[in-house]
């Protein structure tokens, strides 16, 4: 896109051509220098300008000289401009014969420089294949569109045939280029026909890509597989990567974790597939570790991720997927003999179940075959499971998923398994600590139950079945003890939580588990069950040792009880206790540690649906109750721990929380508190969202965190959210609101009482401490509301009292940004007028020291602003009708509107008279962005609604309201034009305004218009949303160019009374329309009405300089966008009035390219 007038500044070097017509050396030494400096400069307007003297060489009028120049470059900069203005010139320019004879000057350059002993940098090689690509391109894509008419393409000559048919490029390639730059080349072509393709609507192109030139390319890759082993692996991968998307077959239920790789033409893939799979399977099995393997290893990966819906293909996809099978079992074969290689392990792993998803019963049948490689992936996933490395994250979750395939596609039906188990054997047990049969090979249920082998109806026979099921228990159990053996050594996080979902780095882990835990035939949760009452039973036996040891028993249990919980625990770290207080205190932490790792894994089980039976839930919420009781006393002595891992400051500062009252150095255990949010939020998303049992332990939960810890920001946003969730989709709300335990929080609240809502002493608040404690004002607003409109007694009075509070004197003194920061959050939960008119005669009543604290800082000015923005939003809802309250209206918006003044005359400098032009004036990005998007809100919520009358206001306050307008205008294009519009989000909203500001009925919008030209700024803003449509195509963008650009052609005529918008203003927003509508890839009528309406007043308005621009564009753009504008200008300068008709007829409404210049 172009900013501004591109002209080609060819008369700079003209005097320089030699006498014959031909580049001097010193044409050449000043386009060395323009072109180092448009590439190596630090200055981005010395860069541009540099570019711009360069940029005839893109022009086909000097495109016999720039073909002249090449071959005479010496350097490399220079070089690689001039690759560029070719390509651009071929992309187009040419037609298919000078296409043609660019491919041989291409070649037969890279010859000479070869022959000459010269060996062409990468770039410069790359940029002169993309030249090559790009003239080839171009004939095949135009053979490929034509093949489709009735005469089949027979129109194009047989000469033309080197151009694009790719065995015959391949050969013209061989006889110029040596192999390694033929692999190069071959790379070059299948990138930019990917890019170029990826526009493409036509899919008979994509399709002839697919069948004709990949396979052509692919197959002399292979071929050169030998000589160029590395270039080629790397090029194939490349080729299979670019394979087209859309040709999967209409319908496709499979669950696939990688997007298949859809082939066309399988006869013409299949032999070189077969061959290249062939070499790379033997690279990676003979040399594991070889420079090579990671490459072949990458293109087996892709070649188990082929799909083909063409008969051919489903005739030979046993044969294909067992070969992909075969090299997996050779690959863990491999593994299995040196534990080091699981990067090799992980492509075995990740190659059997790409082929498990997309070849089902082939995969099913190796295993019926073989099924002795069941035990052998058992064993190999229980030992990389049980010693997780942080570098093995991906093939914890492969293997994970393989079992959950397995179990899925090899054990019988759960309902037949689970009639079995009844007949047989009564309830199975999941517990952990089933051992093996040495004569059969079974687990042994440790409470002597008979395991009597699974009777099969699966496909497997009755050992393998039983084999398999015992398998996926054990690689399950396997994980789930690493982690629960792990549990302690990882420190609590203090991550934020934003939704219910899992998003904190420390449960990432889990997720491997909760993939397997999707599995229908075997009964995973059971695990979870046993050993959740089993940690029950030691955390319980941990409080009682506790209570002994505290009133001076006996605590014979101890050392029993250390061997039954620390068994991942080595004896020197427990050494490291001090007492045996200590101990109990350390044996107590790896309890609560692995407790809110099972209860975080059922919560997983929750959300995903896969839990049936709530005998779980019962569980947890009879511990959640023992835990969180109504006696807080009681819940902080339960929650008391000591961790390995904790330092002295986290021990104080949870000392300091009331968390120290155990033992020296113990501290509260955050970890559960959080896996009990986290699962309340789950549990009341899932269909037992109605169980009673959890509201107690809700209630209790949140009343403890937010009376006692609410000073820590990752247990207040976890509060929040349950708070949030249980008002907002509210099961059994009436029960929930009704609870004595949320008057406590609200007594609590009005009273002052939460220690995280205090003012800190001596510092600033963490960021993760604002996000927590504005979400609570703006959740605590809500349930305060809904329990006073729901008749609850003196339900608003917290809110009332919290309002005063916060617009204390006291409060606005001591942490005035803090204060007014709780007072947005507040007004932002608000949702009924009679409390937000509390707040607003709050507000009104501190006017003048809030007007005060306006100029006291910064900080507290954007704060004001950010407030004043959520006062008129609720205002523009609330007072649509303001019968009865027009009096708090006009003050509310006269406050507001005066600060504002206040707020823009301290941003600006040398601002002039109110009456004269150019009252304010910003640095430019002075104003941040945030304060520029709320004063955007300000100003769309006044001029959206009629909640306030702006015409009466400017009766009483006219010179009130013209700076706030003047102002707010220029505070919303204070914001360079490329940070506004790299957000969709923040250009709304500044766009929104201005609408609203624009488009106001009557005399009002009639009255800003002259407001804005009698200041100067109407033609600042034209200048400012012209660079902004050069960004990006909005339609917003058009509708308010086309707004002032009507409103001064109207008044063209007029006396002059304000100051009209220059010529070159228009011109400017003329050139950076036109350029849009040639090149923008899709507009729709109401877009290209008000474009063209810009255009065309623009022009009567300045017909010279409009012209001028045209033309200056018309030299530099490529053809394609030569006749698009050469249109356009035409349909103007003939005053047509159906000038957008005209060209809709031949051009439609869309463009296929995208750049106007070369750069």
């Amino acid at each position: 896109m172009l900013g501004t007038r591109r002209e080609i500044p060819f008369s700079s070097f003209a005097n320089e051509l030699g006498s014959d017509g031909h580049p001097s050396k010193e044409m050449l030494d000043a386009l060395t220098r323009a072109a180092t400096t448009a590439l190596t400069s630090q200055d981005a307007t010395a860069r541009r300008e540099a570019s711009d003297q360069l940029l005839f060489l893109s022009a086909f009028e000097y495109w016999e000289l720039t073909k002249q120049i090449f071959p005479l470059c010496q350097d490399n900069y220079l070089r690689f401009m001039v690759c560029k203005a070719m390509n651009f010139v071929v992309r187009n320019e040419l037609g298919p014969d000078d296409r043609r004879s660019m491919q041989f000057y291409i070649l037969n350059y890279i010859q000479d420089r070869r022959k000459a002993g010269e060996v062409l940098p990468s770039f410069l090689r790359n940029s002169l294949f993309s030249v090559f690509a790009s003239a080839m391109f171009g004939s095949w894509r135009m053979m490929a569109v034509t093949s489709e008419y009735p005469d089949g393409g027979a129109h194009v000559g047989e000469d033309d045939d080197c151009v694009y048919q790719p065995h015959k490029v391949v050969e013209m390639l061989s006889s110029f280029l040596v192999p390694s730059e033929v692999v190069e080349c071959l790379l070059e072509i299948i990138s930019y026909f990917g890019k170029q393709l990826q526009t493409t609507l036509l899919d008979n192109v994509k399709k002839r890509y697919g069948s004709s030139v990949l396979p052509c390319f692919f197959r002399t890759l292979v071929q050169l597989l030998p000589e160029l082993p590395a270039a080629a692996v790397e090029v194939c991968c490349a080729t299979l990567e670019s394979v087209p998307d859309g040709f999967a077959g209409l319908i496709d239920l499979r669950r696939t974790t990688e997007k298949s790789v859809n082939l066309i033409a399988w006869e013409r893939w299949r032999e070189p597939l077969e061959g290249a799979m062939d070499f790379c399977a033997n690279v990676v099995l003979q040399q594991p570790r070889g420079a090579l393997s990671d490459a072949c290893g990458r293109f087996m990966r892709l070649c188990s991720l082929v799909s083909c819906p063409e008969e051919s293909f489903l005739t030979s996809r046993d044969s294909f997927s067992i070969t992909l099978i075969n090299f997996s079992e050779r690959l863990f074969l491999l593994c299995a003999q040196d534990s080091s290689l699981s990067e090799m392990l992980e492509l075995a792993c990740v190659i059997l179940v790409n082929v498990f998803e997309r070849a089902r019963d082939i995969t099913v049948q190796y295993f019926c075959e073989k099924p002795d490689a069941l035990p052998a992936w058992i064993d190999a996933a229980t030992f990389f499971l049980c010693r997780y490395n942080d570098d093995e994250e991906e093939l914890r979750r492969l293997l994970m998923s393989l079992f959950y395939y397995l179990a899925e596609n090899l054990l019988p039906k759960r309902r037949d398994a689970d009639l079995l188990n009844v007949a047989l054997r009564g309830r199975p047990s999941a517990s952990l600590n089933y051992a093996v049969d040495d004569e059969s090979g079974f687990l042994v249920d440790p409470f002597g139950r008979s395991r009597t082998p699974y009777s099969a109806v699966g496909p497997l026979d009755d050992h393998y079945t039983q084999v398999l099921h015992d398998g996926v228990l054990r690689v399950f159990q396997t994980y789930f003890n690493t982690i629960m053996a792990n549990s302690h050594l990882r420190k609590d996080s203090q991550e934020l939580r934003s939704t219910t979902a899992l998003k904190m780095n420390n449960e990432k882990m889990l997720f491997p588990l909760a993939e397997l835990l999707f599995c229908e035939r075997i009964d995973l949760l059971r695990v979870l069950t046993d050993r959740l009452r089993e940690t029950k039973e030691q955390y319980a036996a941990c409080v009682q040792l506790r209570q002994r040891l505290l009133t001076g028993g006996e605590c014979g249990e101890l050392e029993a009880l250390a061997r039954s919980v620390a068994e991942g625990l080595s004896g020197d770290e427990l050494s490291q206790s001090q007492s045996r207080e200590n101990t109990v205190f350390i044996l107590t932490h790896m309890c609560l540690s692995r407790l809110s790792v099972i209860i975080s894994i059922v919560a997983i089980a929750l959300i995903n649906a896969e839990v049936k039976d709530p005998d779980v839930l019962t569980t947890i919420a009879e511990f959640g109750e023992q835990l969180l009781t109504a006696d807080d006393s009681v819940t902080i002595d339960l929650l008391q721990c000591l961790s390995l891992l904790d330092d002295d400051d986290t021990i104080a500062n949870s000392a300091a929380r009331g968390g120290g009252g155990g033992g020296e150095g113990t501290r509260l255990h955050l970890g559960i508190l959080r896996a009990f949010f986290f699962f309340c939020s789950c549990t009341y998303e899932s269909e037992f969202s109605r169980l009673p049992a959890f509201y107690e332990v809700t209630l209790n939960l949140l009343r403890f965190i937010y009376l006692h810890h609410s000073d820590v920001p990752c247990l207040m946003m976890d509060a929040n959210i349950l708070l949030h969730r249980m008002i907002t989709k509210g099961i059994s709300a009436s029960n929930f609101l009704s609870s004595p335990k949320l008057s406590d929080i609200m007594e609590a609240v009005r009273d002052n009482r939460l220690v995280g809502l205090r003012p800190p002493l001596g510092r600033a608040l963490t960021d993760e401490e604002k996000r927590a404690r504005r979400f609570f004002y703006t959740t605590f607003t809500e349930v305060a509301e809904t329990r006073y409109y729901l008749g609850y007694d003196n339900g608003n009075v917290p809110l009332v009292t919290l309002v005063h509070r916060l617009l204390s004197d006291e409060e606005l003194n001591y942490e005035p940004n803090i204060a007014l920061q709780d007072l947005a959050a507040v007004t932002n939960g608000c949702h009924q007028v009679d409390f937000f008119l509390t707040i607003v005669d709050g507000v009104l009543g501190k006017k003048d020291m809030l007007s005060a604290l306006l100029r006291q800082s910064a900080d507290c000015a954007h704060t004001l602003v950010y407030l004043f923005a959520k006062l008129f939003s609720h205002a523009r809802i609330f007072f649509a009708d303001s019968r009865g309250h027009s009096q708090t209206v006009f003050e509310l918006a006269s406050v507001v509107l005066n600060s504002l003044c206040a707020f823009y005359s301290m941003l600006s400098y040398s601002g002039g008279a109110s009456d004269g032009p150019h009252m304010f004036h910003y640095p430019p990005d002075v104003v941040p962005p945030n304060v520029v998007y709320d004063v955007s809100d300000i100003l769309y919520s006044l001029c959206s609604s009629p909640w306030c009358n702006i015409g009466v206001m400017m009766y009483y306050e006219r010179a009130t309201v013209d700076v706030f307008f003047c102002g707010s205008v220029e505070v919303l294009m204070s914001v360079s034009a490329p940070l506004l519009m790299s957000t969709q989000k923040g250009y709304d909203r500044v766009f929104r305004a201005m609408l609203a500001a624009l488009t106001m009925d009557g005399q009002t919008s009639e009255s800003l218009h002259f407001l804005l030209m009698r200041q100067g700024i109407w033609g600042n803003l034209l200048r400012y949303l012209t660079q902004c449509l050069s960004q990006s195509f909005v339609q917003s963008i058009l509708q308010l160019m086309h707004i002032i650009v009507r409103s001064n052609y109207q008044r063209l005529d007029s006396p002059v009374l304000y100051e009209r918008i220059e010529p070159k203003t228009l011109s400017y927003a003329f050139e950076e329309v036109a350029v849009q509508v040639a090149t923008v890839p899709h507009a729709n009528v109401v877009q290209l009405s008000d474009a063209f309406g810009i255009m065309q007043m623009s022009f009567r308005s300045a017909p010279v300089e409009c012209t001028a621009r045209m033309e200056a564009l018309l030299e530099v753009c490529s053809a394609y966008h030569r006749v698009r504008l050469r249109a356009i200008l035409n349909v103007l300068t003939d005053n047509r009035q159906d000038a957008l008709a005209r060209y809709m007829q031949v051009f439609g409404q869309s463009s296929s390219l995208g750049a106007l210049t070369a750069w």
